[in-house]
């Protein structure tokens, strides 16, 4: 669950508030962070498959930015920065978009590609970060969702990754999960398989700090969440690691994923 908490900096969110003082110690901490001057925003509250992002942020002309991504809003605060409105969890991600033209703007498309999103369904968070004069000044928070829609919309062959999430109903909270992803047709392959037993109270952690992954690592599960008596799951494949010649071949793509006697089944072609 996207929900702000009290966070007294649980060792994954020191690790990352450290690693971002350390990215940003080149600037002039300043105990006043004047976040109306700096805004950020997308096109739309919600994407899909396919979309694109429209992303702008607006400031001081020639600042340059850095944006904060993450699935939690945190808040967390930072000495010296003020309080984030991100959690800095295992997905958060940190990059920088270069400097505001001369009027102050800078405006990226980002294609939302169902193959390499990190995460699908869920809240996303960020903040962008600029430094006038060198001195850090924050933006306002600002969200939007991302959904898995029709993954078959991208039906490409000869793919490096590919990656589908499903959710289980009403399920029990020991179980096997067992997960194929095959070739069905044509030149019939098994890319990889991956069998392990769950306990949800301990492993469905929502995105894991630590994923899940077979014995080569071409499966990999990165997200299992609980949500209430339901499952999220979200397994990957990577054909670069399993041998296939660093691709997934052409025609359909099958995964099968299994839990405690449910069974769901997706086709990416």
């Amino acid at each position: 669950m996207n929900t702000p908490t009290d966070r007294s900096a649980p060792r994954a969110a020191r690790i990352r508030t450290s690693l971002l003082c350390a990215a940003l110690a080149g600037a002039t901490l300043l105990p006043d962070v004047r976040a109306e001057e700096l805004t950020v925003s997308t096109d739309k509250p919600a994407y899909e498959v396919a979309q694109t992002v429209t992303l702008t942020v607006e400031g001081p002309p020639g600042a340059p930015v850095t944006i904060l991504i993450d699935v939690d809003d945190g808040p967390t605060f930072v000495p010296g920065y003020g309080e984030f409105a991100i959690g800095f969890t295992p997905a958060f991600l940190m990059a920088d978009l270069g400097a505001l033209d001369g009027e102050g703007k800078l405006v990226l498309s980002i294609p939302f590609l169902c193959r390499f999103a990190p995460v699908l369904g869920y809240e996303v968070y960020i903040q962008a970060v600029a430094f006038p004069g060198g001195a850090p000044l924050l933006s306002n928070p600002w969200h939007f969702t991302q959904s898995a829609g029709d993954c078959s919309d991208e039906c490409v062959a000869g793919i490096e990754q590919m990656g589908v999430q499903t959710l289980f109903e009403d399920v029990p909270a020991t179980g096997e999960l067992v997960v194929k992803v095959e070739r069905p047709n044509g030149q019939k392959d098994v890319y990889g398989l991956y069998e392990t037993s769950l306990d949800l109270d301990v492993d469905a952690l929502g995105v894991l700090e630590v994923p899940l992954e077979n014995a080569d690592g071409s499966i990999v599960v990165p997200i299992l969440e609980r949500i209430g008596d339901d499952l999220s799951v979200r397994i990957c494949i990577d054909a670069a690691v399993n041998g296939k010649n660093g691709k997934l071949q052409g025609g359909e793509t099958r995964f099968t994923i299994s839990y405690a006697g449910q069974t769901a089944s997706e086709e990416i072609h």
